[in-house]
């Protein structure tokens, strides 16, 4: 049975009759989509932690089997069940446009989708209420878009519009159900989380509308067989995702769960975002609705109403309770927020208030904050251009590359603060994966990317398809320089590399002393700006030439390392004669110091000059490519 304030709504739900004036309203609508679409296109490319994730894996999809790239020698296809929002929408722009205005396109569809879902299911509820629906056009640019998670918002997107159909029209007829099996389907494609929030909400609308248990057991089982096939999706993604627990990347993973108060302050940092007046007005807008349900109004509210406000309550909770971070989920809890604060705001009853003038008043407030929260977007797209143009100026050279690429990013953040309070958008590093760019429009593959599990994954990793892939956590380092030395980050980058010596080239990002150091160290630059450089190793060739007689403790092994690292980078075994001299081509050897052990297999250096840890040390240059180790004893 239907509720019959619902009944009434959907009698008169045509805009024209119930919402005061209809042109207001129009005006409104199209000029916050105006202001979404400027956001979006205002610049050619907005730096997201994951979004060039979802670009890289979605264009190697598409193009596996063409070009110079040897993608299936590092890659499998994948067969996901989930996360395909992004890759579906984009596969429809990759065929005629280039990679940039693809992904804008891409985007594009997915803020409009998360904003006029917002929309629909405010309609739905109360179309009086359209001002409530204008909270959807900011939001669609929020915390979790800058983060880059765009096949959670397109999720968001669909589990919004699988609300407003299940209010506004009751699944009592098979098409309506299968109508609503579909949606909750596509929603769990998209993101298996968000179609279970989804599903936890037209859970509580059949407890909440339909009367007698008898009624409500026998809907929730159709309920249960129309979300029949997107069950099994989330099932499958589930043990999937669990299985990534032994996926080498997730190792460093760990539970985080942090003080109660900055939980509390996520909800204005981690949902909408940036600065105060931009972050809180959904979340007051949200406590007002529950303020309104305190005063006794819980019981005259419609049953889509109070599922709304119930399903916003527990993913509030989820939000508080849950880790930040899980072992195979980064990130977890701020994904509860945008439905815990949009499902309880869309129940504020705005259309209540008693003069006319006012609901103008509230109608022109929120298309105001609307307007201003995006036109905070469009500077800060802006800013994010202009502090990105040194790392993105390589992206228009002519340079083509087949093989694996190793990005070193020392500057993800591109200047912007990493304290989570003072940040624009908190735990944001918008450069963290400027390397899949540079694969993207350039040709080649790098690692650090999500392959993990053909069920969640567009790729997966051939077995060790990379040379040695050195931590991402060393750019901590530069971010915090009060916390580390100069020495430490001298070695640091000597150890990065050390790793790039092994790639066909190294996309470098951050300080141009760093930059310097890379040169230094025999890396040939193809393309430099200020602290960016597109370089391929070179080194400075060099020979290991080991004379005298070998100690009797046992087989000798060589090795040596780039210093500062004392971390060796190359040994192998020593074939000592008597009678000649022994000479080792030092693989990928450096410009610079470097030092050499040479040792039995257990024992003490036996280089007559090396020093107390039996390390012989020694600077290459390009006519200086001979190190002699004499044998005898260490001192």
């Amino acid at each position: 049975m239907r509720d019959p304030k619902e009944l009434q709504i959907v009698r008169d739900l045509t805009v024209a009759r119930r919402v005061p004036a209809a042109g207001f309203f129009a005006a409104c609508a199209i000029a916050a989509t105006a202001a979404l679409l400027l956001a979006v296109w205002i610049v050619d490319f907005i730096p997201t932690n994951d979004g060039p994730q979802n670009l890289y894996t979605s264009y190697v999809s598409l193009h596996f089997d063409e070009g110079p790239t040897r993608y299936a020698t590092f890659y499998r296809p994948g067969s996901p069940v989930t996360a395909v929002a992004f890759s579906f929408v984009y596969s429809l722009f990759d065929a005629f446009l280039p990679w940039q205005r693809a992904m804008q396109a891409t985007v594009s569809v997915g803020v409009l989708a998360w904003a006029w879902s917002f929309m629909l299911l405010v309609l739905a509820i109360e179309p009086r209420r359209w001002a409530v629906g204008l909270l959807g056009f900011p939001s669609a640019l929020s915390w979790g878009f800058y983060m880059g998670f765009f096949n959670y918002a397109a999720a968001v997107a669909v589990g919004f519009f699988a609300l407003a159909f299940a209010i506004a029209y009751a699944p009592q007829r098979p098409l309506h159900r299968v109508g609503l099996g579909a949606l909750v389907l596509l929603g769990a494609t998209f993101h298996v989380m968000v179609a279970g929030l989804t599903g936890l909400g037209l859970v509580l609308l059949v407890l909440f509308r339909v009367k007698g248990w008898r009624q409500k057991l026998r809907e929730l089982g159709l309920l249960a067989l129309a979300g029949l096939p997107a069950l099994v999706v989330i099932a499958v993604a589930l043990g999937a995702t669990q299985s990534l627990q032994h996926y080498p990347g997730y190792a460093e993973a760990s539970v985080v769960l942090l003080p109660l108060a900055e939980r509390l302050a996520h909800f204005g940092r981690c949902f909408v975002g940036g600065p105060w007046w931009r972050a809180w007005p959904p979340v007051l807008c949200a406590l007002a609705a529950w303020a309104v349900c305190a005063r006794g109004r819980f019981t005259k509210m419609s049953a889509a109403e109070r599922s709304l406000l119930a399903l916003g309550a527990l993913a509030a909770a989820a939000g508080l309770l849950v880790p930040l971070h899980t072992s195979v989920w980064q990130f977890f809890s701020p994904r509860f927020l945008p439905i815990a604060v949009l499902a309880a705001a869309a129940v504020l009853p705005v259309e209540r208030l008693a003069a006319g003038r006012l609901r103008h008043v509230a109608a022109a407030v929120g298309i105001a904050y609307a307007l201003c929260a995006i036109g905070w977007s469009v500077l800060y797209h802006l800013d994010l251009a202009r502090r990105s143009r040194d790392p993105l100026a390589g992206l228009t050279e002519p340079i083509r590359r087949s093989g694996p690429r190793l990005p070193i990013v020392l500057d993800p953040l591109v200047g912007l603060p990493r304290d989570p309070a003072r940040a624009p958008m908190a735990y944001t590093e918008p450069l963290r994966n400027l390397g899949q760019l540079y694969a993207v429009q350039q040709g080649g593959v790098v690692p650090y990317t999500f392959t993990g599990s053909p069920q969640v994954h567009a790729l997966t990793s051939q077995p060790r398809p990379f040379p040695p892939v050195p931590s991402r956590r060393y750019w901590k380092a530069f971010a915090q320089p009060e916390r580390s030395s100069d020495a430490e980050r001298r070695a640091i980058v000597a150890l990065l590399a050390s790793y790039g010596a092994r790639y066909d080239d190294v996309v470098f990002w951050g300080s141009p002393a760093d930059a310097d150091r890379l040169v230094a160290r025999g890396y040939v630059a193809d393309f430099r700006r200020g602290g960016l450089l597109v370089a391929r190793f070179q080194g400075c060739p060099a020979k290991l030439v080991v004379r005298g007689a070998a100690p009797a403790r046992g087989p000798l092994v060589a090795e040596y390392g780039w210093y500062p690292v004392l971390e060796p980078f190359w040994s192998g075994p020593v074939d000592v004669r008597p009678d000649q001299p022994t000479q080792i081509e030092l693989p990928h050897a450096p410009c610079g110091d470097v030092w050499v052990r040479v040792a039995p297999s257990s024992g003490a250096g036996s280089c007559l000059d090396a020093d107390s840890d039996g390390l012989l040390h020694a600077r290459v240059g390009r006519a200086t490519g001979i190190i002699v180790c004499e044998l005898g004893q260490s001192p």
